[in-house]
Protein backbone atom coordinates (compact mmCIF):
# COMPACT_ATOMS: atom_id res chain seq x y z
CA UNK A 1 0.00 0.00 0.00
CA UNK A 2 2.72 2.43 1.12
CA UNK A 3 4.07 1.75 -2.61
CA UNK A 4 1.29 2.32 -4.14
CA UNK A 5 1.09 5.45 -2.14
CA UNK A 6 4.07 6.96 -3.26
CA UNK A 7 3.71 6.35 -7.32
CA UNK A 8 0.64 7.87 -7.12
CA UNK A 9 1.93 10.84 -5.38
CA UNK A 10 4.53 10.75 -7.97
CA UNK A 11 2.26 11.03 -10.80
CA UNK A 12 0.10 13.34 -9.00
CA UNK A 13 3.51 15.90 -9.17
CA UNK A 14 3.83 15.40 -12.75
CA UNK A 15 1.08 16.03 -13.96
CA UNK A 16 1.16 19.13 -12.03
CA UNK A 17 4.25 20.37 -13.05
CA UNK A 18 3.88 19.57 -16.47
CA UNK A 19 0.44 21.76 -17.16
CA UNK A 20 1.09 24.46 -14.93
CA UNK A 21 2.55 26.42 -11.67
CA UNK A 22 0.83 27.29 -8.55
CA UNK A 23 -1.77 24.61 -7.75
CA UNK A 24 -0.98 23.63 -4.04
CA UNK A 25 -1.08 27.57 -3.46
CA UNK A 26 -4.15 28.60 -5.46
CA UNK A 27 -6.56 25.58 -5.79
CA UNK A 28 -7.80 25.35 -2.42
CA UNK A 29 -9.44 27.92 -0.32
CA UNK A 30 -7.27 28.48 2.81
CA UNK A 31 -8.04 28.49 6.60
CA UNK A 32 -9.59 24.97 8.00
CA UNK A 33 -12.89 26.30 8.10
CA UNK A 34 -12.92 26.56 4.67
CA UNK A 35 -11.11 22.93 4.15
CA UNK A 36 -13.42 21.10 6.12
CA UNK A 37 -16.18 22.84 4.35
CA UNK A 38 -15.06 20.71 1.10
CA UNK A 39 -12.45 23.82 0.60
CA UNK A 40 -15.33 26.29 -0.22
CA UNK A 41 -14.50 29.68 1.36
CA UNK A 42 -15.36 32.79 -1.14
CA UNK A 43 -18.60 33.44 0.97
CA UNK A 44 -17.07 33.54 4.65
CA UNK A 45 -16.28 36.80 6.07
CA UNK A 46 -12.77 36.11 8.27
CA UNK A 47 -8.89 36.79 7.84
CA UNK A 48 -8.45 34.03 5.40
CA UNK A 49 -10.78 36.17 3.08
CA UNK A 50 -7.62 38.13 2.40
CA UNK A 51 -6.72 34.91 0.09
CA UNK A 52 -9.81 33.22 -0.37
CA UNK A 53 -12.12 36.63 -2.03
CA UNK A 54 -10.96 39.58 -0.76
CA UNK A 55 -14.86 41.53 -0.49
CA UNK A 56 -15.10 39.24 2.83
CA UNK A 57 -12.65 41.23 4.73
CA UNK A 58 -15.06 44.39 4.00
CA UNK A 59 -17.38 42.98 7.59
CA UNK A 60 -14.41 42.74 9.87
CA UNK A 61 -14.44 45.19 12.79
CA UNK A 62 -10.86 44.17 14.54
CA UNK A 63 -7.76 43.51 13.55
CA UNK A 64 -7.13 40.66 13.22
CA UNK A 65 -4.41 37.60 12.52
CA UNK A 66 -4.50 33.75 11.44
CA UNK A 67 -2.18 30.92 10.86
CA UNK A 68 -2.92 28.21 8.92
CA UNK A 69 -1.02 25.15 8.61
CA UNK A 70 -1.76 21.82 6.19
CA UNK A 71 0.04 18.20 5.83
CA UNK A 72 -0.66 16.60 2.47
CA UNK A 73 -0.82 13.35 2.79
CA UNK A 74 1.03 13.52 6.14
CA UNK A 75 4.17 13.76 3.72
CA UNK A 76 6.63 16.93 5.16
CA UNK A 77 7.74 18.26 1.60
CA UNK A 78 4.29 19.06 0.28
CA UNK A 79 3.33 20.92 3.64
CA UNK A 80 1.55 24.42 2.81
CA UNK A 81 2.01 27.22 5.42
CA UNK A 82 -0.39 30.26 5.74
CA UNK A 83 0.29 33.14 7.48
CA UNK A 84 -2.56 36.44 7.35
CA UNK A 85 -3.16 39.80 8.63
CA UNK A 86 -5.87 42.27 8.52
CA UNK A 87 -6.96 45.88 9.57
CA UNK A 88 -9.79 48.07 9.30
CA UNK A 89 -9.84 51.32 8.06
CA UNK A 90 -13.20 53.95 7.97
CA UNK A 91 -13.08 53.05 4.14
CA UNK A 92 -12.66 49.06 4.85
CA UNK A 93 -10.12 46.49 5.19
CA UNK A 94 -6.84 46.02 4.77
CA UNK A 95 -5.29 42.40 4.18
CA UNK A 96 -1.86 41.45 4.11
CA UNK A 97 -0.66 37.08 3.09
CA UNK A 98 2.13 34.81 3.18
CA UNK A 99 1.71 31.57 1.28
CA UNK A 100 4.61 28.76 1.01
CA UNK A 101 4.18 25.59 -0.77
CA UNK A 102 7.38 22.85 -0.27
CA UNK A 103 10.67 22.63 1.77
CA UNK A 104 14.08 24.41 1.05
CA UNK A 105 15.15 22.24 -2.13
CA UNK A 106 11.63 23.46 -3.82
CA UNK A 107 9.01 25.96 -3.20
CA UNK A 108 6.14 28.26 -4.01
CA UNK A 109 5.54 31.12 -2.15
CA UNK A 110 2.98 34.08 -2.96
CA UNK A 111 2.66 37.47 -1.34
CA UNK A 112 -0.01 39.44 -1.49
CA UNK A 113 -1.67 43.10 -0.16
CA UNK A 114 -5.83 42.89 -0.06
CA UNK A 115 -8.28 45.52 0.42
CA UNK A 116 -11.89 44.70 0.30
CA UNK A 117 -15.28 47.40 0.93
CA UNK A 118 -18.37 47.66 1.41
CA UNK A 119 -20.42 49.59 -1.12
CA UNK A 120 -23.63 48.73 0.25
CA UNK A 121 -25.19 47.27 3.02
CA UNK A 122 -25.58 44.33 1.16
CA UNK A 123 -22.54 44.22 -1.03
CA UNK A 124 -18.88 44.38 -0.87
CA UNK A 125 -16.20 44.03 -3.05
CA UNK A 126 -12.18 43.13 -2.82
CA UNK A 127 -8.72 42.99 -4.66
CA UNK A 128 -5.50 41.68 -3.82
CA UNK A 129 -2.57 42.23 -5.95
CA UNK A 130 0.31 39.93 -4.87
CA UNK A 131 3.56 38.13 -6.10
CA UNK A 132 3.91 34.36 -6.83
CA UNK A 133 7.71 32.81 -7.12
CA UNK A 134 9.06 29.37 -7.54
CA UNK A 135 12.27 29.07 -5.96
CA UNK A 136 14.18 25.90 -6.84
CA UNK A 137 18.06 24.25 -5.93
CA UNK A 138 20.76 26.57 -7.31
CA UNK A 139 21.43 25.03 -10.75
CA UNK A 140 17.62 25.65 -11.60
CA UNK A 141 17.20 29.19 -10.33
CA UNK A 142 14.20 31.03 -9.54
CA UNK A 143 11.29 33.02 -11.03
CA UNK A 144 8.75 34.97 -10.10
CA UNK A 145 5.25 36.86 -11.77
CA UNK A 146 2.87 39.45 -10.22
CA UNK A 147 -0.77 39.28 -10.94
CA UNK A 148 -3.95 40.05 -9.20
CA UNK A 149 -7.73 38.83 -7.82
CA UNK A 150 -10.62 39.96 -6.71
CA UNK A 151 -14.54 39.02 -6.04
CA UNK A 152 -17.51 40.38 -4.62
CA UNK A 153 -20.30 39.09 -1.94
CA UNK A 154 -23.97 40.00 -2.75
CA UNK A 155 -26.23 39.74 0.78
CA UNK A 156 -29.32 38.75 -0.93
CA UNK A 157 -31.58 38.55 2.82
CA UNK A 158 -30.63 37.09 5.84
CA UNK A 159 -30.53 33.37 4.79
CA UNK A 160 -29.00 33.87 1.34
CA UNK A 161 -25.58 34.87 0.24
CA UNK A 162 -23.97 35.07 -3.22
CA UNK A 163 -20.20 34.96 -4.33
CA UNK A 164 -17.93 35.43 -7.38
CA UNK A 165 -13.88 35.31 -7.25
CA UNK A 166 -11.52 34.99 -10.30
CA UNK A 167 -8.22 34.52 -9.76
CA UNK A 168 -5.61 35.66 -12.48
CA UNK A 169 -7.55 36.76 -15.07
CA UNK A 170 -6.21 35.36 -18.41
CA UNK A 171 -6.06 38.99 -19.69
CA UNK A 172 -2.76 39.65 -18.36
CA UNK A 173 0.01 39.48 -20.92
CA UNK A 174 3.08 37.31 -19.50
CA UNK A 175 6.33 36.44 -21.01
CA UNK A 176 7.31 32.74 -21.40
CA UNK A 177 10.52 33.23 -18.76
CA UNK A 178 7.82 33.48 -15.66
CA UNK A 179 5.76 30.90 -14.13
CA UNK A 180 2.10 30.15 -15.79
CA UNK A 181 -0.32 30.53 -13.42
CA UNK A 182 -3.86 29.27 -14.08
CA UNK A 183 -6.87 31.06 -14.65
CA UNK A 184 -9.53 30.07 -11.63
CA UNK A 185 -13.19 30.92 -11.47
CA UNK A 186 -15.71 30.28 -8.44
CA UNK A 187 -19.56 31.53 -8.22
CA UNK A 188 -20.60 30.27 -4.64
CA UNK A 189 -23.33 30.00 -2.55
CA UNK A 190 -24.33 30.43 1.31
CA UNK A 191 -27.47 29.35 2.28
CA UNK A 192 -28.32 29.35 6.19
CA UNK A 193 -30.63 26.63 6.63
CA UNK A 194 -31.82 26.75 10.06
CA UNK A 195 -30.16 29.23 12.64
CA UNK A 196 -27.79 26.32 13.18
CA UNK A 197 -27.04 24.78 9.99
CA UNK A 198 -25.79 26.70 7.54
CA UNK A 199 -24.81 25.09 4.05
CA UNK A 200 -22.14 26.15 1.13
CA UNK A 201 -21.70 25.50 -2.67
CA UNK A 202 -19.15 26.42 -4.53
CA UNK A 203 -18.83 26.26 -8.84
CA UNK A 204 -15.34 26.29 -10.32
CA UNK A 205 -14.12 26.28 -13.48
CA UNK A 206 -9.95 26.26 -14.23
CA UNK A 207 -8.78 27.15 -17.68
CA UNK A 208 -6.02 24.00 -16.80
CA UNK A 209 -7.41 21.79 -14.98
CA UNK A 210 -11.11 20.16 -14.82
CA UNK A 211 -14.08 22.28 -13.38
CA UNK A 212 -16.34 20.69 -10.59
CA UNK A 213 -17.82 21.55 -7.47
CA UNK A 214 -17.03 21.98 -3.70
CA UNK A 215 -19.77 21.55 -1.48
CA UNK A 216 -19.96 21.24 3.00
CA UNK A 217 -22.22 21.84 5.83
CA UNK A 218 -21.62 23.40 9.17
CA UNK A 219 -23.10 22.77 12.77
CA UNK A 220 -23.14 25.78 14.84
CA UNK A 221 -23.36 24.21 18.45
CA UNK A 222 -23.31 25.55 21.80
CA UNK A 223 -20.52 26.62 23.78
CA UNK A 224 -18.94 28.06 20.67
CA UNK A 225 -18.39 24.57 18.91
CA UNK A 226 -18.80 23.86 15.52
CA UNK A 227 -18.73 20.71 13.33
CA UNK A 228 -18.13 20.36 9.32
CA UNK A 229 -18.30 18.69 6.52
CA UNK A 230 -17.53 18.35 2.87
CA UNK A 231 -16.70 17.05 0.09
CA UNK A 232 -15.31 18.57 -3.51
CA UNK A 233 -15.66 17.10 -6.92
CA UNK A 234 -12.19 18.50 -8.61
CA UNK A 235 -10.24 16.29 -6.03
CA UNK A 236 -12.40 13.67 -5.27
CA UNK A 237 -11.94 14.64 -1.19
CA UNK A 238 -14.11 14.40 1.60
CA UNK A 239 -13.51 16.57 4.38
CA UNK A 240 -14.19 17.30 7.83
CA UNK A 241 -13.33 19.19 10.76
CA UNK A 242 -14.39 21.03 13.93
CA UNK A 243 -14.09 24.22 15.68
CA UNK A 244 -14.29 26.17 18.97
CA UNK A 245 -13.27 29.50 20.51
CA UNK A 246 -11.59 30.84 23.56
CA UNK A 247 -12.17 34.21 24.06
CA UNK A 248 -10.14 36.11 21.10
CA UNK A 249 -8.69 32.93 19.67
CA UNK A 250 -10.24 30.59 17.19
CA UNK A 251 -9.02 26.88 16.68
CA UNK A 252 -10.14 25.26 13.65
CA UNK A 253 -9.33 21.39 12.98
CA UNK A 254 -9.67 19.91 9.23
CA UNK A 255 -8.55 16.94 7.54
CA UNK A 256 -9.36 15.56 3.71
CA UNK A 257 -9.44 11.80 2.95
CA UNK A 258 -8.10 10.93 -0.51
CA UNK A 259 -9.19 7.23 -1.88
CA UNK A 260 -5.37 6.56 -2.90
CA UNK A 261 -2.84 9.52 -0.97
CA UNK A 262 -4.97 9.32 2.41
CA UNK A 263 -5.24 12.03 4.46
CA UNK A 264 -4.44 15.79 4.83
CA UNK A 265 -4.79 17.06 8.61
CA UNK A 266 -5.33 20.84 9.13
CA UNK A 267 -5.45 23.45 11.53
CA UNK A 268 -5.77 27.22 11.81
CA UNK A 269 -5.39 29.82 14.36
CA UNK A 270 -6.82 32.88 14.45
CA UNK A 271 -6.73 35.63 17.25
CA UNK A 272 -8.79 39.20 17.10
CA UNK A 273 -6.90 42.03 19.08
Amino acid sequence: MRIIKVIALYILLLLKTSSASGTDLFNNSKGSQSAALGYTGICLNNVWSTMNNQAGLASLKKITAGIYIENKFLIQSLNTKSLAFAIPASSGTFGASFIQFGESEYNETSIGLSYGMTLSPKFSVGIQLFHYAINQTQELGHAGVFSFQGGFIFKYNNELKIAFHIFNPQFIVKNNNQPQLAEIVKLGLLYQISENLNSYLEFHNHSIYKSGINSGLEYLGQNNLAFRIGYSTIHHKLTFGAGFRLQKLLINFASSIHDVLGYSPQISLTYEF
